[in-house]
């Protein structure tokens, strides 16, 4: 698999590539990152995209999901917590993000994280 990734996810970033473990490189990154005031439009009109680009990480997407407004319903921003070999990758693969690119995004954080529950 990890042999052929290059040519399965064209997608990808090719410097957020390499190796393979299990599930991808064995270092997580949490992105958190916050929408632009009145923005919604832009989040529908990529949201297609956006999805692709995360499916084509596979299983090294741990977690992904919108933030969403105290009403449980308005989204203001993603969660994502994804294996990458590095920051510079992790930072390569946000720059590439389609809702990123669309001008989503008011700010993005990538911090380094461990897993620790549920246990694997």
């Amino acid at each position: 698999r990890s042999g052929t990734r290059q040519q399965i996810d064209p997608i990808v970033p090719e410097n957020a590539l390499g190796s393979a473990t299990i599930r991808g490189f064995a270092m997580l990154f949490h992105l958190r990152c916050y929408d632009r005031p009145d923005s919604l439009h832009i989040r529908k009109a990529n949201r297609q995209g956006h999805l692709a680009y995360l499916d084509a990480l596979g299983d090294r997407v741990a977690f992904a999901g919108p933030t969403v407004a105290e009403d449980g319903e308005t989204m203001n921003g993603s969660v994502l917590v994804i294996d990458f070999r590095d920051r510079d990758a992790a930072e390569a693969w946000a720059a590439e993000d389609p809702y990123r690119k669309a001008g989503l995004f008011e700010r993005v954080e990538i911090t380094a994280t461990r897993q620790v529950l549920p246990r694997r």
